[in-house]
């Protein structure tokens, strides 16, 4: 089976409190699982930046229920490329907030982490977001606890600003 990797980037149109990310967890998950779609999702200030493994059709169907639905803002593909077997196999949809003090302890830790995922940092270099997406897998036990729980854990102390994305292509 033909597999891609899509890494992309959004911001969430308002901000999700944690009964509506657990609510769009549990529908990812299971519309995942059907698809045979793996992937990660990191969640920070508003803003998503999520890796997905899958048959090419699949994901791009996916893209473009994504680009239509309006939770999700300026919706762009960082990466897509063809790959020889899953990374993330195991996840139909992990999941990590990032908003807080554990960021900083996970290996692959970036700038684009404190600036937020709409740097021109994570822009201008696709392959370290797909990296620091990867490392998830050697997280710290306390981070990777979160990873894929089915309830994901917020922070409350969100950002007032609106998210600027940078370097659109």
């Amino acid at each position: 089976m033909k597999l891609e990797q899509i890494v992309y980037l959004s911001h969430a149109t308002s901000s999700l409190d944690s009964l509506e990310l657990t609510s769009i967890l549990q529908t990812a998950r299971q519309a995942n699982q059907q698809r045979k779609i793996t992937g990660m999702l990191l969640y920070r200030d508003r803003r998503f930046l999520q890796v997905l493994e899958g048959p090419p059709e699949d994901l791009r169907d996916l893209l473009t229920r994504l680009a239509k639905d309006g939770r999700h803002g300026e919706l762009q593909v960082l990466l897509q490329e063809t790959i020889q077997s899953r990374v993330l196999g195991q996840w139909s949809m992990g999941f990590c907030d990032l908003d807080g003090a554990q960021a900083k302890s996970v290996q692959g830790y970036s700038s684009f982490l404190t600036e937020g995922f709409g740097s021109v940092e994570c822009v201008r270099y696709p392959h370290q977001a797909l990296h620091l997406l990867h490392s998830f897998r050697n997280a710290p036990p306390e981070v990777r606890a979160r990873v894929g729980s089915a309830t994901p854990v917020v922070s409350t102390a969100g950002s007032a600003r609106e998210p600027q994305l940078q370097g659109s292509r």
